[in-house]
């Protein structure tokens, strides 16, 4: 989708026979305000708009926990939308969205386990990030749920079905 599009434009983009919709954009550091929230929110609204259901949102970890936003001063920019984003999508929607606060993403080799709400950031393979989505979209128990992840030593199926 191009996300930077006026929330019509969006909608008529999104195909009619879907049953969910990702949201994994990242601005990659550039037009974090157009793209991480912005561009996040006008998903949602086209989502809802369309009448489909579920919502999933790849999101950071500690997103709403400014408290822990100490340790991000570089990211911070980044972090307040994702939080506002985040905050729209559970406050102000009516969607089935599950959000997945990763920890930083790394390109390296998949482990198939992660750790789940941890109080540490932690790390991710982008590939077990991925197999975490792809997990959540048909596991109804995290609906209306917000979680962190990061690798670690429960197979990722395990650690879906826990929350």
């Amino acid at each position: 989708l191009d996300i930077t599009a006026e929330k019509e434009d969006i909608q008529t983009q999104i195909d009619q026979n879907i049953d969910a919709v990702y949201f994994v954009a990242g601005s990659g550091g550039k037009d974090v305000l157009e793209v991480d929230l912005h561009g996040a929110v006008k998903t949602i609204q086209a989502t809802q708009d369309k009448g489909i259901k579920r919502y999933i949102m790849l999101s950071t970890v500690f997103s709403l926990d400014t408290s822990k936003w100490d340790r991000i001063a570089d990211l911070k920019e980044y972090y307040i939308c994702k939080h506002y984003a985040d905050q729209w999508l559970i406050n102000d929607s009516t969607l089935d969205y599950t959000i997945v606060q990763a920890g930083a993403l790394k390109e390296r080799e998949a482990t198939g386990k992660i750790t789940i709400n941890s109080d540490d950031a932690g790390e991710n393979s982008i590939e077990d990030v991925a197999a975490t989505l792809a997990t959540v979209l048909n596991a109804d128990n995290t609906i209306k749920q917000v979680f962190s992840m990061s690798n670690g030593d429960t197979a990722i199926n395990d650690a879906i079905a826990q929350l």
